[in-house]
């Protein structure tokens, strides 16, 4: 079960895996503690005050059992959770690529890199066989049923007595 490093990676390759055989291919999520997993274990887990260790971490692992294929990632990081379960809805995701290419004039090398961004289609959309449109929600204009205004005018402090708390 090879463990995949980059998050990038992992996605690309679960997405790969899902076009190819949607029926049979699996995810499962796993969540996990460090505390929980030396406890069982009897090894202490090493801390430092400065920089203490994450303590939780959640694991995914795509499978598909006809071809034996499997990749598996683990991540401690809100943002790289988040961008996991972004990946299993039917919007997707947008990837990130950092193209290198090396141009040599004579003598010198220059690397030149280009950052492309990729549209991903997530697994929910792929299972279905149907595309989903980015849509904008429509953000509606709130009204004041009472005076009939919009909410800017709505709001302009009244004068008049202030009243107190009641005792």
């Amino acid at each position: 079960m090879p463990t995949v490093d980059s998050i990038d990676v992992y996605i690309e390759r679960s997405l790969r895996l899902f076009e190819a055989n949607p029926s049979t291919t699996r995810v499962t999520i796993t969540y996990g503690s460090a505390e929980k997993k030396a406890k069982k274990s009897g090894k202490q887990p090493k801390t430092s005050v400065a920089n203490p260790p994450a303590t939780h971490y959640t694991t995914f692992k795509t499978f598909d059992p006809v071809s034996g294929t499997c990749f598996t990632t683990s991540t401690s990081k809100a943002k790289e959770l988040s961008r996991l379960l972004a990946l299993l809805g039917p919007r997707g995701m947008q990837l990130t690529k950092t193209k290198k290419t090396v141009d040599r004039d004579g003598e010198t090398k220059k690397v030149l890199s280009e950052v492309v961004s990729i549209k991903e289609r997530g697994i929910a959309a792929i299972l279905t066989n149907r595309e989903f449109a980015d849509e904008e929600p429509e953000v509606a204009q709130a009204v004041n049923v009472a005076t009939e205004t919009a909410p800017a005018e709505a709001s302009k402090p009244k004068k008049g007595k202030k009243k107190g708390k009641k005792r």
